[in-house]
């Protein structure tokens, strides 16, 4: 399906030249001009606007005619108290609604290209609705001259019409909501269509010959037989070796413990949770089980993992951690909260690619909740005096570099030391560590009597802020936001491709916002 175009600008950039070279080389496209097919109709047929939108609306599909500024032109000054009108008795975004709702009827099997539409929030509804959103700027001295010479306007008239536009219809905020800025002054109107036009070409979606990670993801890149970095790196540094040393150690913690328990499981009642807990009970572990309370679980998350701690018959606990929240912990999750509240696609993209490369991005929950968690771990694992915590983390911890081999060592375990005073603590992502597959997880799970969901899910499954963030981290990454992370278990083999796409067909509406989730949280 082709893509509409919508054009906005400055006075005098080009708005309907760029519009008809176009159509001219989008035979397919139709082009409607926001003067000629809705301004102008409004201008001649209604001395007063109806009450309800839905009578205006009705009437308006019945009168509109690409040919109306032919036969009543109007002026730009009694074009922006139109739109003023039609501001104040409607809402912010009708000249866009009101576009859609006609034109896409009137024209149902063709694409669109909108030009010479004014308004901030116009620009927002258009470009949520997937329009791609064009803006065309010039230098002033550009504008002043191309507006002198069309309409005979002096300097002063030129300059204070540019102020009362910019006042009115926000132009300088659409700039940057806009897919693609161009600047006529310093670029041809051959060069900019060929340029909109090779931007609606979609992009070939590459996939890695051994995970399902695409090039949709900005992070990822590939080699050239075509698998993945990601995977690249761990089939290159894999080594059975080194885990088996890694199983030895995680064993030798097996009646360690300073009290009660030797071990703490992290449990959230789901499948690699259960599984995990079970399994190192029967290797001979005396476990504490534990779910932390963070703000933002869904309630029924603590209801099964108290049920599933039953049937293993362990202990369970659920850990509050506000305690542990610094005020770094706090901005953060600010910074998440007003990143959500713009919801701006660059913005994803860049908080992404950074918060992938720097550890210091916002824009996934799981990034801003991990230092939290690790923070948490490790101090309730001292209070209860052990030295290891598993959790049904199906792929590594990382890949950390080893002084002995100087390579890269892809490890189950993670050692937290924080201060040189203190014990470490081991986390331990068990399914990893003892190369559990899904077949033999679902075999556990079936010896425990568990009987949950047995499909692979996101994590929004289990947690109300990943929920939250799911469909619009989805629509402005141009990705699920758990790709990377089954990725992973496809590359450990925990998971088939056809398994973990599965899991991704599904995109999770909340009824909260990502600020209302962390507001509610108490954590902004």
């Amino acid at each position: 399906m082709l893509k509409n175009i919508v054009i906005f600008g400055e006075p005098a950039t080009g708005k309907s030249t760029i519009a008809k070279k176009l159509s001219f080389k989008l035979p397919n496209y139709k082009i409607v001009e926001s003067s000629d097919g809705l301004i102008v109709p409004i201008a001649r047929h209604f001395k007063k606007l109806p009450s309800n939108y839905n009578t205006l609306l009705y009437s308006l599909e019945k009168i509109v005619d690409k040919n109306l500024a032919a036969k009543a032109p109007i002026n730009r000054k009694d074009a922006r108290e139109i739109f003023s009108s039609l501001v104040k008795q409607y809402f912010p975004s009708f000249i866009a609604e009101t576009f859609e709702n006609i034109y896409s009827k009137k024209y149902p099997t063709a694409p669109l290209i909108f030009t010479g539409v004014r308004g901030y929030e116009n620009a927002k509804y258009f470009k949520k609705q997937g329009y791609l959103v064009v803006f065309l700027k010039a230098n002033k001295e550009d504008i002043l001259e191309r507006l002198s010479k069309k309409r005979g306007y002096s300097k002063k008239e030129i300059l204070n019409e540019l102020k009362e536009e910019d006042r009115l219809y926000l132009t300088k905020k659409i700039e940057k909501e806009a897919d693609l800025v161009f600047n006529t002054s310093t670029i041809c109107v051959a060069e900019i269509v060929d340029k909109i036009i090779k931007s609606l070409i979609p992009k070939k979606i590459q996939e890695c010959k051994k995970c399902i990670n695409t090039n949709q993801n900005p992070f990822i890149k590939f080699n050239k037989e075509g698998y993945c970095d990601v995977c690249e790196i761990y089939l290159k540094n894999f080594d059975k070796k080194a885990l088996a040393k890694e199983l030895a150690l995680f064993k030798s913690f097996i009646g360690s413990g300073k009290g009660k328990y030797d071990i703490m499981v992290g449990l959230s009642g789901g499948k690699d949770s259960s599984a995990t807990l079970y399994q190192v009970r029967e290797m001979g572990f005396t476990p504490l089980a534990f779910t932390f309370d963070l703000g933002y679980f869904h309630p029924y998350i603590y209801r099964r993992a108290k049920k599933v701690a039953e049937m293993c018959g362990v202990d369970y606990e659920i850990i509050p951690v506000r305690k542990y929240i610094t005020k770094k912990m706090l901005r953060s999750f600010r910074k998440m909260a007003d990143l959500y509240k713009r919801d701006k696609k660059e913005e994803f993209v860049k908080d992404y690619v950074a918060g992938r490369r720097e550890y210091q991005g916002v824009v996934r929950p799981c990034w801003v909740c991990r230092e939290l968690i690790i923070h948490a771990r490790y101090f309730e694992a001292l209070k209860h005096g052990v030295r290891a915590v598993a959790i049904g983390i199906n792929e590594w911890t990382s890949l950390k570099q080893s002084t002995s081999q100087k390579k890269l060592v892809v490890s189950a375990i993670r050692k937290l030391k924080p201060f040189p005073d203190k014990p470490a603590v081991y986390i331990v992502h068990f399914p990893f560590l003892i190369q559990a597959k899904l077949k033999d997880t679902k075999k556990i799970l079936k010896k425990m009597g568990w009987n949950y969901y047995h499909n692979v899910q996101s994590n929004a499954a289990s947690c109300l802020l990943a929920c939250a963030a799911e469909e619009p981290l989805c629509k402005n990454l141009g990705f699920h936001p758990d790709t990377t992370r089954l990725a992973r278990e496809v590359t450990v083999g925990f998971l088939t491709k056809k398994e973990a796409k599965r899991a991704l067909q599904r995109v999770r509406k909340c009824k909260y916002s990502v600020p209302q989730v962390l507001k509610k949280a108490e954590l902004i």
